[in-house]
């Protein structure tokens, strides 16, 4: 097989496991919700907007969920909107996860992969990784702005807090925290190849 093939496999697997394995970490939103300022919490409690995290992230799961409901906080149409197009990202990394490690454990399988092709395609992913990481963290307001106009096809994604409450418990830093959780999962699991 083609080292370029292999490569963006294995990078792509190692990028949509880190994502599953971030989006549905048990105490990220909890994390978040803890350090949150008390003054947000004046209309809902926590356990109330902890209660709205796990529908939301039930609905972005489930392939089979087409309705998105909260039982505290409301939600507006553009709102409605951007967690359809959120829930197709979600739906879309899924099948690549399923797909990449199907491919992947057929190669280990069939034994059409050598071990030194492995750690070499997993050092230039690591340097890769850690070479977007600075970026990243250098210019993170820019690049979750890219984010959003890359694979959003609309402005939905800019939340007003009046008609979308729910933006006002998920802050940018919230989203950074879950930037670094996928960036150190994705190194972690570049050293800890499947394939050897």
């Amino acid at each position: 097989m083609k080292k370029s093939m292999l490569f963006l496999l294995f990078f792509v697997f190692a990028l949509s496991l880190a994502i599953t394995l971030t989006s549905n970490f048990p105490g990220l939103l909890k994390i978040n919700l803890f350090f949150q300022s008390d003054i947000n919490f004046q209309n809902w409690s926590r356990s109330q907007v902890n209660q709205d995290f796990r529908n939301l992230m039930g609905y972005l799961n489930n392939p089979f969920q087409k309705e998105l409901v909260f039982d505290n906080l409301y939600v507006s149409d553009r709102g409605i909107n951007h967690f359809k197009d959120v829930k197709f990202l979600f739906q879309l990394n899924y099948s690549l996860l399923l797909s990449t490690s199907s491919v992947l454990l057929y190669l280990n399988r069939k034994k059409l992969v050598t071990r030194d092709q492995v750690r070499e395609i997993t050092s230039l992913i690591k340097w890769m990784i850690i070479s977007v990481c600075v970026m990243a963290l250098l210019f993170f307001d820019k690049a979750f702005v890219l984010f959003h106009q890359v694979f959003f096809d609309n402005d939905d994604w800019m939340f007003d807090y009046r008609t979308d409450p729910i933006i006002s418990f998920l802050p940018e830093t919230f989203f950074f925290l879950c930037f670094l959780l996928i960036l150190n999962c994705q190194i972690k699991l570049d050293r800890s190849s499947i394939l050897t």
